[in-house]
C-alpha cells in the first residue's frame, strides 16, 4: 500500500542511478496491495524502460516480496 509514495522513491532512485555509468533495472513488487499501487508501478513501468513491475497474488509479507523481486531481476 505504496501509491502515494512509489512515483517519488522511484523517481528517486532512477535519478541517482542516471549519474552512474552502470547498468540498471528497478523491479517493483506490488504484493497484493489494496490501494492503487499496482497501476502506479504500470505508469512508471510505461514511462522508464528500465523499470519493470510485478504483481503477486497474495501478500506475503516484504521477504516474499523481495524474493520475488530478486528472482525476476536480470
Amino acid at each position: 500500500n505504496n501509491a502515494s509514495t512509489i512515483a517519488a522513491l522511484t523517481e528517486a532512485v532512477l535519478d541517482e542511478m542516471s549519474h552512474s555509468d552502470w547498468s540498471h533495472e528497478v523491479v517493483l513488487v506490488d504484493d497484493a496491495s489494496t490501494d492503487d499501487s499496482w497501476s502506479r508501478i504500470v505508469e512508471l513501468a510505461t514511462a522508464h524502460p528500465v523499470v519493470r513491475g510485478i504483481g503477486l497474488a497474495h501478500n506475503g509479507g516484504a521477504g516474499t516480496a523481495r524474493a520475488a523481486g530478486c528472482s525476476v531481476a536480470r
